[in-house]
């Protein structure tokens, strides 16, 4: 898979590689400033991606715009002393509201399932492409033990029902508007995806935008 995933707004780091090989690690190093930093609006420095597991990185496709500005209000207090992530580490339970007032408790939701949970808002440019391609991915595979959750960051429900309404996705979708859960998973840029394996263990984390074919190779492996 070569050249799949774009500039993400915004963000920086991405989880190390543990001891062992893992199955999955998508990770784009563009270098730029901390999240809690107040650094002006720089592009991505195009630095090639690498081949980690069994995803193949190609070089970055182009440079574009990262925005920096609402994120860094709905992430304040990024310096929580929430345990960072690792590939192999188990997910951080949480739950959460849907649209539709239902309460989801993760894991327990995706018991015996593959978790693609991404976190995501409508102000982010990158966001809405991919959130119609993950649809496609959420068809094509729940009956086969795919379940897609959405996390919004920050936003107020009635913000987030219009895009979700624009955009017509079916898959759940649930309100961080304290942005607790965006913060225990450490997210740092928009959009964030991490892929979750049957047992609860994250197998990777895709950082920026990356194409419906990305995505689709990443479950696929657990599925």
């Amino acid at each position: 898979m070569r050249g799949a995933s774009r500039a993400r707004c915004p963000g920086v780091g991405g989880l190390r590689p543990p001891p062992v090989e893992p199955k999955l690690l998508i990770h784009i190093n563009t270098r730029l400033p901390s999240m809690c930093s107040n650094s002006s609006m720089p592009r991505p420095n195009p630095s090639p991606f690498r081949e980690i597991g069994m995803v193949r990185y190609g070089p970055l496709a182009k440079a574009t715009w990262v925005v920096l500005v609402t994120l860094a209000l709905t992430l304040a207090g990024c310096g929580d002393d929430a345990t960072m992530l690792h590939v192999g580490d188990s997910m951080h339970p949480f739950s959460a509201r849907t649209l539709t007032g239902e309460t989801i408790d993760l894991p327990d939701a995706c018991a015996g399932k593959v978790l693609m949970l991404r976190f995501w808002a409508s102000w982010c440019p990158f966001c809405r492409d991919e959130m119609r391609a993950v649809e496609t991915i959420w068809k094509d595979d729940r009956a086969r033990g795919l379940l897609v959750v959405a996390v919004n960051v920050g936003q107020g429900t009635g913000q987030v029902e219009s895009f979700i309404k624009d955009i017509a996705v079916s898959y759940p979708v649930l309100l961080d508007p304290g942005s607790k859960i965006s913060r225990a998973y450490h997210v740092t840029g928009l959009p964030t995806t991490f892929v979750i394996d049957r047992q609860g263990r994250i197998r990777g984390r895709i950082l920026g935008e990356a194409s419906e074919a990305t995505l689709r190779q990443a479950v696929e492996a657990l599925l």
